[in-house]
């Protein structure tokens, strides 16, 4: 497992300068769609595609633009997916209909803290890569203090009501409270569950104030801090 390859310095610099996460993301899978002879020859999976790239439906149509077969996998059945997918399903990865060996480039975007069984998601992951395939998996890190907030409020039934009450609903900035496990979210998980890989980067984005949308206005100086 390597901690944060030189080649993602960029990236790295361009969070910490406050810059928006979606475009960042973005530019990370392109960096290894749009390499070699990937680039509209590819079969991509958005895992958990159901409101866009990170909630970004421009973004995840320019992802489609670039791939050969565009397949969208999305959990919640009550939402509508975008017609630039080639193929859709209404479920898990696990249970997709997806061939073995037949995947150039995945991706999912704040999905793996939700995955209930992290090692049957790993082994499906693996199975559908081509050799020389790549999985992106952007997520939180369950050793940041967010977890322990998010988890707290889950426990005491009240996130859902907090988020409606902070963000409001229907919102971009408001994401679907569906249930956190936190299974696969750590450098030390990762690096159990994907032992079989050929390699495995962990790339850490941060910089002050990413929570700030989580506080009301006048509390956001905690977050700061």
């Amino acid at each position: 497992m390597h901690i944060q390859d030189q080649r993602w310095t960029t990236f790295v610099s361009r969070f910490r300068s406050g810059e928006w996460r979606t475009p960042i993301f973005y530019d990370m899978v392109m960096s290894d769609l749009g390499s070699g002879e990937r680039i509209g020859n590819a079969t991509v999976v958005d895992i958990g595609c159901g409101k866009g790239f990170d909630c970004d439906a421009t973004y995840q149509r320019r992802l489609g633009l670039a791939a050969a077969k565009f397949i969208g996998i999305e959990p919640d059945g009550n939402i509508q997916l975008d017609p630039s997918f080639h193929v859709t399903h209404h479920g898990t990865l696990e249970t997709a209909t997806i061939d073995e060996n037949s995947v150039d480039v995945c991706y999912s975007v704040m999905v793996l803290e939700h995955v209930l069984d992290p090692q049957r998601f790993w082994r499906r992951v693996y199975a559908v890569l081509r050799p020389g395939g790549v999985c992106w998996g952007f997520t939180v890190d369950s050793s940041h203090w967010f977890t322990g907030f998010s988890t707290l409020a889950d426990r005491m039934r009240i996130k859902g009501t907090y988020l409606d009450w902070l963000l409001g609903t229907g919102t971009r900035e408001r994401y679907e409270n569906y249930p956190a496990h936190y299974g696969s979210n750590t450098p030390e998980q990762i690096e159990v569950l994907t032992s079989v890989f050929e390699r495995v980067d962990v790339i850490f984005l941060k910089c002050p104030g990413q929570t700030r949308s989580y506080f009301p206005e006048r509390l956001r100086w905690i977050s700061d801090l």
